[in-house]
């Protein structure tokens, strides 16, 4: 695959990631908006694992099975209008008019879709913007660094009470180390999911009583809920689909929800009114100076919303006595996480602006006809029906690539060869295989031959010689001696014949990729390998004679193989015709030289549902 195909394959799964996200995400947003009284905190869980859809659809995209809502997209079509011919008009001095014809031909490309933007460079943006916002969270992590080294643990005696005190409301252990003040933080604020630090001003050793349980407990409400990790792993979400607008609108109205959940989980421990706890929150938030937007995503800052659209409905919350307020239970929060990976996984295979069948360019999922045809051609003298049809065959032995045809061309050919003298239609086998998987084709048998012997065996029947005269044997009167020839103990087996691999990959533009690689096993004949036993034996008169005990013959086959591997790509319906020379004989009655020639035709066409 090259990078222009990478990159239009990129762009087609980020595109249905985008729809598959906006279908999730619109479906939270449409939730909570028919339910204006939902409790915050089951508002910010149902709008944060819609933001945490994204990286499960980008991960599970290739693994879901592929389904496609809208049919499949119609493939470029390339049409060549016939020549027409037009008109020239040339005008003399003398007023004479003369015209005289211009041949055109014109081609025309239509397409399924207007042609798109440069491919190239929308993955490029893509992964820049990410890389910027990882940029802005690195920094976050340095500013908070220099926060918590410029701080100091706490050491006012009625702070810590306090920070206690709402530790054992709120069910959070935490050492006294890790409440820090610093004179550099403006706003209080908790970072940290592993080892939490709450962090506040320097002036608020002022404050009331009542402001530092506002605070400390609002703080420690987000510790509680594990607000930290998952506004960092909502940040993350949105920052996939930084592009997104209705991303960033679900981030927002999320932090929004976790504010007030904290609001909601700090006054069901308050002993003040939801009045007087409204007045409280709304003198803290507007005492407390500005923030640094940069560190949010990373720490929670209780001032986050300081606006006064975000503040008004933070106070409404708080004032709204039929708003619900309490979470879902752990148990029902479990199993709706398992039902939102199994959806967003099912939903991962949408394949919208990916085409059925090539999906992201090439798909593993589509079926591909192989239809092979296999024809031996022997002629007299140079040349061949092939050669006489306009298609150039070497002058060389062995297999080669001749040209690729259309269906149509294909057929004709067949048709003319059929009606040549010395034409025949060896096999044409078909076969069905997925994208992208090895089809095999084979014409063969199976030719079984002796591959391990035991070696000769001499007998003497008796056992017992009755002497030997230099190499000749002597032979008592009645005895005799006879040889058992090599045994085969072990056998192979060979196929001879036509054998055939073939590899279709469908393209995104509608070809097809084809891996062929033919093999022409034949047997030549077989050569023996043995040599006869014999032996050398001194009769009664005393004369030695050689005898033959055994012709001991080891026959082995001898073949020839001829193959070649090649790619080629090919429109949808074309074929491939590979072949060459494969044997030349001179008949020894007429002279004349006989060749023989073998060829391949492949044609790879995709099965459409």
């Amino acid at each position: 695959m090259n990078l222009e195909t990478t990159a239009h394959n990129f762009t087609a799964w980020l595109a249905d990631v985008t729809l598959q996200s906006t279908l999730i995400l619109a479906a939270a947003g449409v939730i909570v908006m028919l339910r204006p009284r939902m409790a915050a905190a089951r508002r910010h869980f149902l709008l944060a694992v819609s933001l945490m859809a994204a990286p499960v659809l980008m991960l599970c995209g290739g693994l879901a099975p592929a389904w496609h809502p809208f049919g499949e997209a119609t493939p470029t079509v390339r049409v060549t209008l016939p020549e027409v011919p037009t008109m020239r008009t040339t005008i003399y001095p003398d007023g004479r008019q003369i015209e005289s014809p211009v041949s055109s031909s014109k081609a025309a490309e239509v397409t399924a879709k207007p042609p798109s933007p440069p491919a190239l460079a929308l993955p490029l943006i893509w992964l820049a913007g990410i890389g910027i916002g990882l940029l802005g969270l690195g920094k976050a992590a340095i500013d908070l660094r220099r926060l918590r080294r410029a701080a100091s643990a706490e050491s006012d005696a009625r702070l810590l009470s306090l920070f206690r005190e709402a530790q054992r409301l709120l069910n959070v252990a935490l050492p006294d180390a890790a409440l820090l003040r610093g004179s550099k933080c403006t706003v209080p604020m908790t970072w940290g999911w592993r080892h939490c630090t709450v962090l506040l001003p320097g002036e608020a050793t002022d404050w009331s009583d009542a402001r530092l349980r506002l605070v400390l407990r609002h703080e420690l409400a987000h510790i509680a809920r594990g607000d930290v990790l998952v506004t960092f792993l909502t940040t993350v979400s949105a920052l996939l689909l930084w592009f997104h607008p209705l991303a960033w609108l679900t981030w927002r109205a999320c932090n929004l929800a976790r504010e007030q959940a904290c609001d909601d989980l700090a006054l069901r421990h308050a002993e003040s009114s939801r009045e007087d706890f409204a007045d409280e929150l709304l003198s803290a938030v507007t005492d407390l100076g500005g923030f640094r937007r940069c560190i949010l995503p990373l720490a929670l800052a209780m001032a986050a919303s300081p606006r006064a659209r975000a503040l008004k409905r933070r106070l409404a919350g708080i004032l709204d006595e039929a708003r619900e307020r309490d979470p879902w239970p752990e148990s029902q929060r479990t199993i709706m996480i398992i039902g939102a990976v199994a959806s967003a996984f099912a939903l991962s295979g949408l394949t919208a602006c990916r085409t059925v069948g090539h999906a992201a360019g090439r798909s593993s999922t589509a079926q591909v006809q192989i239809a092979t045809k296999v024809i031996e051609i022997t002629t007299k003298g140079d040349s061949t029906p092939l050669s006489d049809m306009g298609l150039s065959v070497g002058d060389g032995a062995g297999l080669q690539m001749i040209g690729t045809h259309d269906e149509k061309a294909i057929a004709e050919l067949v048709k003319k060869l059929s009606r040549k003298k010395g034409v025949e239609l060896l096999s044409a086998p078909s076969v069905t295989t997925k994208n992208k998987h090895m089809a095999k084709v084979e014409v063969v048998r199976e030719f079984t031959f002796p591959s391990e012997f035991d070696p000769p065996k001499l007998q003497y029947n008796p056992p017992t010689l009755a002497g030997a005269k230099g190499s000749a044997l002597k032979l008592a009167p009645g005895q005799s001696i006879s040889a058992t020839p090599t045994t085969p103990t072990a056998f192979e087996m060979r196929p001879v014949g036509v054998r055939m691999e073939v590899t279709p990959e469908t393209m995104r533009d509608g070809s097809i990729d084809l891996e062929v690689e033919p093999e022409l096993t034949e047997f030549e004949g077989f050569k023996n390998w043995g040599e006869p036993i014999k032996a050398s034996v001194a009769g009664a008169d005393g004369k030695v004679r050689e005898v033959t005990l055994s012709e001991n013959k080891i026959e082995q086959p001898l073949f020839s193989t001829r193959k070649i591997r090649t790619s080629v790509s090919l429109p949808d319906g074309h074929a491939v015709i590979l072949g060459g020379l494969i044997r030349a004989d001179v008949n020894d009655k007429t002279k004349e030289q006989l060749k023989r020639h073998v060829f391949f035709i492949v044609q790879a066409k995709v099965l459409r549902p």
